[in-house]
């Protein structure tokens, strides 16, 4: 005990040790990584906004540098004023000159002065530069919903952020656009306008490239114009334009408190002469989240094993021997453990509370009895018995009510009908000094009783042979004389047996014997002992049973016999001679007593019972035995 409580002595104080600096490794682990996250992510999220304004910046302007200059240049206005349905040659090579200029500018058009086109070229995708004819006459813009700037009527507006679709162009584009739109005057006078389709694909790709957020490029309404990743909204056919409602099921985009829900963050970006405003949205992606939770886990991991491996060398260098004792002992306990299952399967054990209810059964004995523990529990232990009207565990429970161990036999019977017999030995079991119950220990003596059974048993009439009626005898004789109690012992003799031998031979006269035997366990009581004492004779023992109450027993079998028809022979009887022991007799002298009245029984001409009492008793039909 003293070597057990040093080992977790020193064990403790390392776990505690352990423990505790894990602890607060981790706490601190835990804060810090926080920290450097929320801060990766803030300066990500700052650089992207200053990205996306400069961006945005760059490409507006140079989209607006490119048709701001027209109304300056006052050569190509001429001629312009005659007609808005006709596009002069200068103003046409000013259009290509214009388109030509940047790849980024993809189509320009000419409308009058109520926004149908007059002229416009593109450049296809094969980098081509296409006059479009068809679309002539197209109302591409509505001129009251491009407002002019009363300070600088004559420069360039620009619409939102657009999917190509939304204008219906005849070369049908995959891309983003946004149109610029700038009023042409000729001497003040309104003669039509430019509109200038800049292809947006590369800028937006920018806002939305970054390797730590989920980006989208949001209009007022909501619509999304661009993400870094296929929104779920087309993961659900929804047509387009994807909205950011639908993609995280919020109603209020401009709402501080279902964007932090999400984790977005608003930033309205700066679009000169915009006619709508556009915000970037931005969230931590899951890739981002995850690298870092794998950065987290392989810091706590390694300080994990830096802890546990310090504290494991150490408690097991300060706690090797007291480890060695354990060792032993659990060897020991296993070595127990594996006993206990053997006895548990091979050793049947039954225990009781005071009364005798069972409380607890084994394996071996559940498999012995035919039962479950769950039929047997809360029963008496006498529902095993084979004869439990019979059984008297009177000397037991004196023995075990004393306090003390108890050795002796029970003849049970399974749940199948099965006979067997187990030699016990009962203890009593104490719980805090005060007995509770008792636990009976057995041995299986099934085998060995079945073959002192057939020792005891007759080949021929398969009822007790004399050894066994001598064992049974002698049984009663040692109770009379401990009790002071009488039984009675009835000799009977087939009459003229010799003559059935004779005339239907011994097989016959066998069979004869064999169906007597029968009938005698029939028509006696059970607790009478039955058995052949020799050829035709057999022998009866009546345990506590008066000389009178014998002789009823015995008129009883003399006329069953009488009245029997055996197969072969027809009608027989006996004789029979009874005799009783009151516990101060010889039992030999008893027995010759019963084997005289036998005698005297056939001398007064068979066919009846004889006693010292020397009459013959008539069976009364209303006694029973």
């Amino acid at each position: 005990m003293v070597k057990e409580r040093v080992y977790w002595k020193f064990i403790g104080y390392f776990v505690v040790f352990g423990v505790s600096v894990l602890s607060f490794s981790l706490y601190l682990l835990d804060n810090f990584f926080d920290q450097l996250q929320q801060q990766s992510i803030a300066e990500s999220t700052e650089f992207q906004q200053r990205r996306a304004d400069s961006t945005l910046d760059y490409f507006t302007q140079s989209a607006l540098r490119s048709i701001d200059n027209v109304n300056s240049n006052q050569w190509l206005l001429q001629d312009t004023a005659d007609s808005v349905e006709h596009v002069t040659p200068k103003l046409e090579r000013w259009m290509f000159g214009v388109i030509s200029a940047s790849k980024a500018n993809y189509r320009i058009e000419y409308y009058d002065t109520n926004g149908r086109v007059q002229e416009a070229m593109y450049v296809d995708k094969r980098n081509r530069l296409v006059l479009d004819t068809e679309s002539k006459g197209i109302k591409r813009i509505t001129p009251n919903e491009w407002p002019m700037s009363t300070s600088t009527p004559h420069l360039a507006q620009l619409s939102s952020i657009r999917h190509s679709s939304y204008y219906r162009l005849d070369d049908q584009p995959d891309i983003p656009l946004v149109l610029g739109v700038v009023p042409i005057y000729n001497d003040k006078t309104l003669s039509g306008y430019i509109g200038l389709f800049v292809n947006m694909t590369l800028p937006l790709k920018v806002l939305t490239t970054n390797a730590q957020l989920d980006l989208f490029l949001v209009a007022s309404n909501g619509d999304i114009i661009a993400s870094s990743h296929t929104p779920a909204s087309q993961a659900d056919n929804q047509p387009y334009p994807f909205t950011l409602q639908h993609t995280f099921n919020i109603v209020d985009i401009n709402a501080s408190k279902e964007l932090q829900e999400h984790q977005l963050t608003r930033y309205k970006l700066r679009m000169i002469r915009s006619r709508d405003s556009i915000s970037l949205y931005s969230r931590p992606n899951d890739h981002f989240l995850n690298a870092k939770a794998e950065e987290r886990s392989a810091y706590l991991a390694k300080m994990i094993s830096l802890v546990l491996v310090f504290s494991i060398l150490f408690g097991s260098f300060l706690a090797v021997k007291p480890s060695r004792m354990i060792s032993r002992l659990k060897r020991v306990s296993k070595e127990r453990d594996q006993y206990l299952k053997i006895m548990d399967q091979s050793v049947p054990v039954l225990k009781t509370d005071l009364t005798g209810n069972i409380t607890e059964v084994n394996s071996a004995f559940s498999l012995l009895s035919g039962y479950y523990d769950r039929e047997l529990i809360g029963k008496t232990a006498d529902v095993l018995s084979f004869n439990p009207e019979e059984v008297n565990h009177d000397e037991m429970w004196e023995v075990l009510q004393a306090g003390l161990s108890w050795q002796g036999e029970f003849h049970n019977i399974s749940k199948s009908g099965h006979e067997f017999w187990l030699f016990s030995t009962i203890l009593p079991i104490y719980e805090y000094g005060k007995l509770s119950g008792y636990m009976a220990v057995s041995s299986d003596k099934t085998e060995k009783k079945q073959i002192e059974l057939m020792a005891e048993m007759d080949s021929l009439t398969k009822i007790y042979n004399r050894a066994k009626i001598d064992k049974c005898l002698a049984q009663e004789q040692e109770r009379a004389r401990r009790y002071g109690s009488k039984f009675s012992v009835i000799m009977l003799d087939v009459d003229f047996f010799k003559s059935v031998n004779d005339t239907y031979g011994h097989l016959v006269g066998d069979k004869v014997l064999y169906q007597l035997a029968i009938m005698l366990n029939t028509n006696t009581r059970t607790v009478d002992e039955v058995g052949r004492w020799g050829g035709e004779e057999f022998m009866i023992v009546c345990p506590e049973t008066a000389l009178n109450e014998a002789e009823h027993v015995a008129e009883k079998l003399r006329q069953a016999v009488e009245s029997y028809d055996f197969p072969d022979v027809g009608t027989i009887t006996v004789s029979l001679g009874i005799a009783m022991y009151t516990g101060n007799e010889d039992l030999k002298r008893v027995l010759a007593e019963a084997d005289a009245y036998l005698y005297e029984a056939k001398r007064l001409g068979r066919n009846r019972i004889a006693s010292r009492l020397s009459n013959i008793v008539p069976l009364n039909k209303t006694m029973r035995f």
